[in-house]
C-alpha cells in the first residue's frame, strides 16, 4: 500500500468517522510535510472525477431509460401515426457526393449519394422535464419505423452497397432525421450522338414500393437541389447542374408519389479531342500526303492502304467504349466515316493518277481539251522535214553536157543512182523508226506531266475536303455544348 493511498484512507476515515486527532496522528506518523502536500492536490483531483463520473451516471441513466420507455411497445411494422387516416409527410433530399463511374456502353451510372429523411413519428415523443431536459436520442435506423422509398431505376442485383445502417436522430416532439449514405448503380439512357461533346441527363426516382399517396406523402426538401459542398470532381464528366421534379403514377389501387433528380453532366473532351481526334486528322493527313509521293517510288499506292487500315482499326478501339444504339450516329462515328471515305476517295484517285502515269504500250495523246484545260504544250505536232545540202566548197563543178558524156560515165550514172535510191529508202525507214520513238516518249512525257498536275490538284482539295469535314462535323457541337 501506498503512501498516497494510506493518505487518503486516513482522510476518509477521520471525515466519517470523526477521529480527527487519530487521524492527525495517523498522518504525522506515516508521512512528511511534502507528501502531505502533494498528496493534498491528488485528493482534490480524485474528489473532482469521482463528482464527474457521478453526474454522467445520473444523465446516462435517464436516457438509457428513455430509449427503452420508447422501443419497449414500438412497432416499426407499422406506419407511426395514430389515425390511420392521418398521411406521413416524409421530406427528403439527395445530395449527390461523387460521380464514381459512367459506363456509357452499359448505360450505368454508379454515383455516391446522400440521403437525407425527415419525418414526425407519433409514437416517439416524451416530456423533456421528465427525463432530466433530454431533448434528443440517437438510435439505430432498424430500431424504428422507415419509409419504404427505393429508387425505381436502380439495378435489382447491385442497386445499394453494403453500407451500415446509419443512427437516427429522434426528437422530444416526434420529429425524426435519418442520413444514409448509399453507394448506388442506377440506369441512365444515353444520347452519344453528340459523342465526345454530349451532355448526359441521368435521372434518380425515388418512390415508396407500398404505400400510396393518401399513406405517405413525400416531399423535397427546399433550398438543396444545387448543393456542392460535398461533391468530388469527376476526371471524365462535369456536372452542370441537378433539378428535382415532383409527379404522381397512377396505380390500379390508388396515386404513388414520386420524387425525380435530373443529374445533368457534361463529357470532358480534352482526352477525345487529343488522343482520338487529333491522332484522327494526323492519320488522315498523312494519308492524303500520298499526292506528293512520286509515282515512280513504287509506295505510293501502300501508303494510302496503310492509312486507311490504321483509321479503322483506330475507330474500332474508339467506338468499342460506345453503345451498339442504331436510334443515331456517334458524332464521332460520323467523323470516322468521313475520314474513311476521303481516304479511300484518296486510295482510289492514286490509283487513277498511276493509270495515268503508266499509259502502258497502246499509248494516246493527251486529248488537245485536256491539253489546253492543264496548259500542256503541244509536242506532239508534226515537225517539217528539213532537207540540208552539204556541198564541198574546194570542188569545183563541171557543167556536164551530153556531148561530154561518154557511155561508160551513163552506166556508172545509173548505177549511182540506183545504189543512192535504196540509202534514201533506208534513211526514210530509220527516220521514221525514230519519229516514232520520240512521239511516244513525248506522249509519256505529257501523261506524266498531266499526273503530276493532277497529284497537286488532287492534293489541295482532299485537304480542303478535310477542313470543311472537320469543322462541319466537330465545331458546332463543340460550340453548342459549351454554350
Amino acid at each position: 500500500m501506498t503512501s498516497a493511498t494510506i493518505w487518503v484512507l486516513a482522510n476518509y476515515f477521520s471525515k466519517i468517522f470523526s477521529w480527527k486527532k487519530g487521524a492527525a496522528h495517523f498522518k504525522r506518523y506515516f508521512l512528511s510535510e511534502s507528501e502531505r502536500r502533494r498528496n493534498a492536490m491528488f485528493f482534490r483531483i480524485t474528489l473532482g472525477l469521482l463528482v464527474l463520473t457521478m453526474f454522467d451516471m445520473t444523465q446516462a441513466v435517464p436516457e438509457a431509460e428513455l430509449i427503452q420507455d420508447l422501443l419497449e411497445d414500438y412497432r416499426r411494422e407499422t406506419r407511426p401515426v395514430k389515425d390511420w387516416s392521418t398521411t406521413v409527410n416524409v421530406v427528403m433530399a439527395v445530395i449527390l457526393a461523387q460521380i464514381i463511374e459512367v459506363n456509357s456502353r452499359e448505360q450505368i451510372m454508379t454515383s455516391n449519394l446522400w440521403f437525407r429523411y425527415n419525418w414526425v413519428d407519433e409514437y416517439l415523443t416524451w416530456n423533456v422535464t421528465q427525463y432530466g431536459g433530454i431533448e434528443s436520442i440517437h438510435t439505430n435506423s432498424e430500431n424504428i419505423w422507415r419509409p419504404d422509398i427505393l429508387v425505381y431505376n436502380r439495378l435489382q442485383d447491385e442497386g445499394w452497397s453494403s453500407t451500415p445502417d446509419t443512427n437516427a436522430e429522434v426528437f422530444y416532439d416526434g420529429r425524426v432525421n435519418w442520413f444514409h449514405p448509399v453507394t448506388l448503380r442506377s440506369t441512365c439512357l444515353m444520347d452519344v450522338s453528340r459523342f465526345p461533346y454530349d451532355i448526359q441527363r441521368c435521372p434518380l426516382t425515388l418512390g415508396s414500393w407500398t404505400y400510396t399517396n393518401d399513406m405517405l406523402e413525400m416531399e423535397r426538401e427546399n433550398g438543396t437541389d444545387n448543393d456542392r459542398e460535398e461533391y468530388i470532381e469527376n476526371g471524365e464528366w462535369f456536372l452542370l447542374s441537378i433539378s428535382a421534379k415532383k409527379d404522381v403514377i397512377n396505380g390500379s389501387i390508388g396515386g404513388y408519389t414520386t420524387l425525380t433528380w435530373t443529374v445533368e453532366i457534361s463529357r470532358r473532351a480534352l482526352y477525345y479531342n487529343f488522343y482520338v481526334v487529333a491522332s484522327s486528322i494526323i492519320l488522315v493527313v498523312l494519308g492524303l500526303l500520298t499526292f506528293s509521293v512520286p509515282a515512280d517510288s513504287g509506295e505510293k499506292l501502300s501508303l494510302s492502304i496503310v492509312m486507311l487500315l490504321s483509321l479503322v482499326v483506330f475507330m474500332e478501339l474508339v467506338t468499342a467504349s460506345l453503345p451498339a444504339t442504331s436510334t443515331s450516329i456517334p458524332l464521332i462515328g460520323q467523323f470516322f466515316g468521313a475520314m474513311i471515305v476521303l481516304i479511300a476517295l484518296s486510295a482510289a484517285m492514286t490509283i487513277f493518277i498511276l493509270g495515268i502515269h503508266y499509259r502502258g504500250p497502246k499509248i494516246r495523246p493527251v486529248p488537245n481539251w485536256l491539253r489546253k484545260l492543264c496548259r500542256l504544250e503541244n509536242k506532239t505536232q508534226d515537225k517539217p522535214w528539213v532537207l540540208v545540202v552539204l556541198e564541198n566548197s574546194n570542188n569545183k563543178r563541171r557543167r556536164a553536157t551530153l556531148q561530154s558524156v561518154t557511155d561508160e560515165e551513163m552506166e556508172t550514172i545509173h548505177s549511182e543512182k540506183e545504189h543512192v535510191e535504196g540509202i534514201a529508202d533506208n534513211m526514210d525507214y530509220l527516220l521514221a523508226k525514230h519519229e516514232k520513238k520520240e512521239r511516244k516518249r513525248e506522249m509519256e512525257d505529257e501523261w506524266q506531266q498531266l499526273a503530276i498536275i493532277f497529284d497537286r490538284f488532287l492534293l489541295a482539295v482532299f485537304f480542303i475536303l478535310l477542313i470543311i469535314l472537320s469543322l462541319s462535323l466537330l465545331l458546332p457541337s463543340y460550340l453548342a455544348r459549351n454554350n
